[in-house]
């Protein structure tokens, strides 16, 4: 299920992260680290409703943060088509176990596909 996260998920969301993090260092990719996406970062994406979990038997598979506001880095881009009611992905992460890398993708299958029916309340 997909649903919004709540205050009680930041614990277990930002233990995710951090493990996310690590693998991506140990890839040479730097991006994320042991202070970003920081626990404050998440509670505002949280707290502004935009950050989704993704949950299996109780556990946070995955997270995405969806929102409507774009970072002023993409301001100068020029869009192929008009970006006046979009919605950008920040912060994607997904449980570091076999398999990963099939969640992921079925994770981006169901928002593209079934966005208006996939967001569940808890």
């Amino acid at each position: 299920m997909i649903t919004l996260a709540e205050k009680k998920d930041l614990k277990q969301i930002k233990k995710l992260t951090e493990s996310c993090a690590v693998a991506m260092q140990q890839k040479e990719i730097y991006q994320w680290n042991e202070h970003y996406p920081s626990r404050e970062r998440l509670l505002e994406d949280i707290e502004k409703q935009e950050l989704y979990i993704k949950v299996e038997n109780c556990q946070i598979e995955g997270i995405i943060v969806l929102t409507n506001l774009m970072d002023e880095e993409y301001l100068p881009v020029k869009w192929l088509t008009n970006n006046d009611n979009n919605l950008y992905i920040h912060r994607l992460a997904i449980i570091l176990l076999i398999g990963a890398q099939e969640r992921a993708k079925n994770l981006w299958i169901l928002l593209k596909i079934m966005p208006g029916s996939i967001i569940m309340n808890r």
